[in-house]
């Protein structure tokens, strides 16, 4: 099992090595709260804290209109593969709002559809955002590997403290709306109708969230 940000071309394409198999977990989450998610992650691996990077700053430079197009294709190539058998597409908002019942749909989906009510309740706690936050599991998911690595190939000082990918104010919905500049939210809406509007027909996340849950019986 691994994690990838491969577009799911990458899983189709028979040059990749990714198309041999396997089942493939989609997860999508608002562009704005990634936005504000990767400043607070990945500065620290360059050797900053987001303190000192502006985060209108970041928006525009290292996420910015090419990097929410590009994500947005992805989305949609994602989007239309979604009945595909090998593939589970999910929301970051709908994870949120039933994690037991996304625990179950992924199990179900890896073929655990007869996990015992024990092992179910071990797996929520174990996922839950204060768990994964806590001093004893936080070191799973700050990247100190490949922090450590990104360090010496670029030369810079190490150790220094991760913010990590799951931080303990984190794990929220609408903080990209909250934070960003109203020039660089309407950058990403309007990356969205370019993108996502032109190929899918939606006018917004919340309808597109709204299409899927329906298919999925409400």
């Amino acid at each position: 099992m691994f994690k990838s940000h491969s577009p799911y071309k990458a899983f189709t394409n028979p040059k990749s090595g990714l198309s041999k198999g396997g089942k493939l977990i989609y997860c999508f989450r608002d562009q704005c709260d990634v936005c504000v998610s990767s400043w607070r992650f990945l500065a620290p691996m360059f050797g900053f804290s987001s303190d000192e990077i502006p985060l209108d700053a970041w928006a525009g430079g290292h996420f910015g209109p090419s990097g929410a197009k590009r994500g947005l294709n992805h989305l949609c190539d994602w989007w239309e593969a979604r009945h595909d058998p090998r593939v589970l597409f999910l929301f970051f908002e709908e994870m949120r709002a039933d994690h037991e019942a996304t625990v179950r749909k992924v199990a179900a989906f890896m073929g655990r559809e007869d996990m015992d009510a024990a092992t179910l309740e071990k797996v929520v706690a174990t996922t839950t955002h204060k768990s994964m936050s806590s001093p004893e599991h936080h070191h799973r998911f700050d990247d100190h590997r490949i922090a450590k690595v990104f360090a010496e190939i670029n030369g810079l000082s190490w150790p220094r403290e991760l913010t990590g990918k799951v931080r303990k104010d984190g794990g929220k919905s609408g903080e990209g709306a909250q934070r960003l500049s109203p020039e660089h939210r309407a950058g990403f809406a309007e990356a969205w109708k370019a993108v996502v509007t032109r190929r899918l027909g939606f006018k917004d996340l919340a309808e597109m969230r709204a299409a899927w849950r329906a298919e999925q019986g409400g």
